[in-house]
This record gives structure tokens, sequence and C-alpha cells, in this order.
């Protein structure tokens, strides 16, 4: 959701993107979704805006259990590092809230 110069993308440009994502996901209807990162989890769960994305995946990777943000728009959200760019020295934390959510899926 960058750029090509790799800036933040402001409100409208998330909107944009936002509109785009809840139209696919209306056609794949996934049980779950994935938020990678603090500003896809903010757009996905407005109203955990002010959550601090590092807490809720410290909390699953410590507790070895998903949790899962409800959304009036999508799927259930999980919150997730970002595990490219700057976010690769978190890469892999967010290859273990990966697994605990395909566990999670797979009913183990």
């Amino acid at each position: 959701c960058t750029g090509r110069d790799a800036k933040v993308p402001k409100g409208a440009k998330v909107r944009e993107y936002r509109e785009i994502l809840q139209r696919e996901l209306s056609l794949v209807k996934p049980k779950l979704t994935i938020a990678f990162g603090q500003l896809t989890f903010a757009a996905l769960i407005p109203q955990r805006r002010s959550s601090r994305l590092s807490d809720l995946c410290d909390h699953m990777i410590r507790t070895d259990a998903l949790t899962t943000y409800a959304s009036p728009d999508f799927a259930d959200v999980v919150p997730c590092y970002f595990p490219v760019g700057q976010g690769i020295k978190n890469w892999d934390k967010a290859v273990r809230i990966v697994q605990i959510t395909l566990r999670k899926i797979r009913g183990e």
C-alpha cells in the first residue's frame, strides 16, 4: 500500500486501497484476513487504530494463541508484523503468527 517511493500513504490513498481490498475479499470470502503491519490493521479495524501492533502481536506469540478482531466489513482480522522492508527485523515474529494462524485453521 505504498507508492514507488515507499512512503506511507495518506488517508485518501488508504481509503482507495481499502475499497479495492473490500471488493476482492467479497469475492474470495476468506474465514480470516491477516493484516500485515500497523497501517493495514488500522485500515481494516479502525476501532483499534490506537492499539500498538507490537502489543497485539507479542501477546499472541507469548500465549501461543490466535487473537482475531471482528471487522464490520471483512472476515475476522489477525494482526501481524510487516515482515519485509523496515519490518524485516520482525520477520521471525511474523512467521510465528502465521504458524499460529495456520494451526488454528487446521484445527490443531
